[in-house]
């Protein structure tokens, strides 16, 4: 409750000393008496206009739970509670309504508060603002207190020295001059301007809240800031719990299955995915017909889903989205609990038990395997470090068995992938490099560190067109020109240049379409296929603000599928052998 001594304050400021003496016994009775506003007491209008009582429904019970609340509870309490929530969603599922309520109520209730609504555009900061209003306006009159200030943009109670303010993203001078209390960053995904200048506001913003509630709301804007903070908070970098709602997480979103209602495959796959009804895939198709290509943005099943590349797709999207559905089922989850050989392996132990080593089979006896890798290449445009990525294919199954990904420094990454391709059968290693056999990278990741003269590392040199050891590149198995197989020509690892990209992207797409084809089991893969594009003037890659080193990977894996190796090894020379141990700075 407001001190007495602020009451007094503000009523000094309209009335004569005397005068003011009695109003503020009189409105301090008042105020010590009034009930405080409730949930049960807010108004909303429906999608016919009219004013309703706000129910939750739930959906917004389930967000309320995310945020430590009883949706039972009429007077749930966010102060004190420093909530730091990024919420992905499907379009109209009541997340701004619940979230304002919660903050009204938090400013309303108490004193000296200050509550910040930033939103993406102008209508959209005067329709959420009228939403506040309007919880106001309909208050139980009893329950109300009078407001000193009101326009379209704040909200002032002078005797309680509480404000709410809207404002929007790009245009407004947000500014963080005074304590912010609780903050909603409304459609963050789609706020205007530099990425530069965006960071600077939520840095001023989160630094003005920092004991506060901070809450983002929005669905998905293509690739693009918003897409690198979701996945930063998705790996558990930052401040901010991602939660996301698919469309199909709102009740409501279904509709009466029509006469002679039959499911398509994809609709069958969508089903078994994520328990789907009838009427909710009658809703889906519906929604299609008038939502056409945004619908995965606007109404995505999953988290990936909603993060529509808006270039021109490389791969089949279809194909991509189907398997990412069947990837959902636990049935395709990496295996766990292996117990590497305690005398060897080290980094592999590492990588493993902190999740950046995915393994779906471990090395089976008399089959040939195939590791291929993409180091990183220093800073991406972004500014940050790129990722290095490696994968094992069975070249008999042509199955991803295992993904590796993480940052290292290319002395790590090595280790790592001398032990990898041991474990797995001796296996033919294939280290990407970006330009001609013998240029930078090749420099760095192949004749600093696994160059097969390295006694540190000691990966062994590939024997002929073996299926085993230091992959060695002949270009004439690509162009398909005549040349002659002098063994002095060839270069260890595979350059990724404008030759060879084209080539071993082609192989990947035919792998992924071929029945029976490559099978892709990492997530992370299958999520940098869809946001790969095609780039003007022929090129290719990731869309601004995502990654590819996943797909330069599998791309290498399935173009070294497809040549045609000679077998001039038996199988049995290819068990698993053990590395050498204490090599390297950190040694077994």
């Amino acid at each position: 409750m407001i001190s007495g001594t602020t009451l007094y304050a503000h009523l000094k400021q309209t009335f004569t000393k005397s005068d003011a003496i009695v109003r503020y016994r009189k409105n301090r009775a008042r105020l010590k008496k009034r009930a405080l506003a409730t949930l049960r007491d807010l108004k909303i209008t429906n999608e016919s206009g009219e004013l309703v009582d706000l129910i939750l429904n739930p959906v917004q019970r389930e967000l309320m739970e995310q945020f430590g609340l009883d949706p039972d509870d009429p007077a749930p309490k966010i102060a004190g509670k420093m909530l730091r929530k990024r919420i992905l969603k499907a379009r109209r599922e009541g997340m701004s309504t619940i979230i304002l309520a919660l903050m009204f109520l938090d400013t309303y209730n108490n004193e000296h508060r200050r509550t910040i609504i930033v939103a993406h555009e102008g209508p959209s900061t005067e329709s959420i603002f009228e939403m506040v209003g309007r919880f106001y306006d309909n208050l139980p009159t009893y329950k109300k207190i009078p407001k000193k200030r009101s326009n379209r943009k704040e909200l002032f109670w002078q005797l309680t020295d509480s404000r709410f303010y809207c404002a929007t993203a790009g245009t407004d001078n947000v500014g963080s001059g005074s304590t912010l209390h609780n903050v909603l960053k409304s459609e963050r995904a789609k706020w205007k301007g530099e990425p530069r200048d965006i960071a600077l506001l939520d840095a001023s913003l989160d630094e003005a809240c920092r004991l506060g509630n901070i809450i983002e709301e929005t669905t998905a804007n293509g690739i693009n800031f918003f897409f690198a903070d979701w996945n930063a908070s998705k790996a558990g970098r930052g401040i901010y719990q991602p939660i996301f709602f698919a469309w199909f997480d709102n009740p409501l979103y279904r509709s009466p299955v029509e006469i002679g209602f039959k499911r398509t495959e994809d609709e069958e796959r969508r089903a078994q995915a994520f328990n789907l009804d009838d009427e909710q895939l009658q809703w889906y198709r519906n929604k299609a017909e008038e939502r056409g290509e945004l619908m995965p943005q606007e109404y995505p099943h999953t988290p990936e889903e909603a993060f529509i590349s808006t270039g021109t797709h490389y791969f089949n999207q279809d194909w991509l989205h189907a398997r990412l559905m069947e990837l959902q089922s636990s049935e395709f989850d990496p295996i766990e609990g292996i117990v590497f050989n305690p005398d060897h392996w080290p980094e592999l132990r590492d990588v493993y038990k902190t999740a950046e080593l995915k393994l779906w089979d471990v090395p089976q006896s008399g089959h040939y395997y195939i590791v291929t890798a993409d180091p990183s290449m220093g800073l991406t445009d972004r500014g940050d470090t790129d990722y290095c990525s490696a994968d094992v294919v069975d070249a008999d199954t042509w199955e991803q068995v295992g993904h590796l990904y993480g940052k290292w420094e290319p002395h790590d990454f090595a280790q790592i992938l001398n032990e990898l391709g041991h474990w797995y059968n001796l296996a033919l290693m294939v280290i990407l490099n970006q330009g001609r056999p013998g240029g930078a990278t090749t420099e760095n990741m192949l004749n600093v560190v696994i160059n097969p003269n390295d006694k540190t590392i000691g990966y062994p040199k590939q024997r002929g067109r073996g299926h085993s050891g230091l992959f060695y590149f002949a270009p004439w198995e690509i162009t398909g020109k005549a040349s002659r197989d002098d063994p002095k020509r060839l270069e260890a690892g595979f350059p990724e240049n404008a030759m060879t990209k084209p080539w071993m992207l082609g192989k990947l797409v035919r792998g992924i379409e071929m029945v029976p084809g490559l099978v892709i089991n990492s997530k992370k893969t299958i999520e940098q296929m869809m946001t790969y594009i095609k780039l003007p003037g022929g090129g290719s890659g990731a869309e601004k603000g995502a990654h590819d080193d996943a797909v330069s990977s599998i791309g290498a894996n399935a173009g070294m599928l497809n040549l045609r190796f000679e077998r001039t090894a038996g199988r049995s020379e290819l068990e698993p052998r053990q590395p050498t141990t204490g090599y390297g700075r950190r040694g077994a």
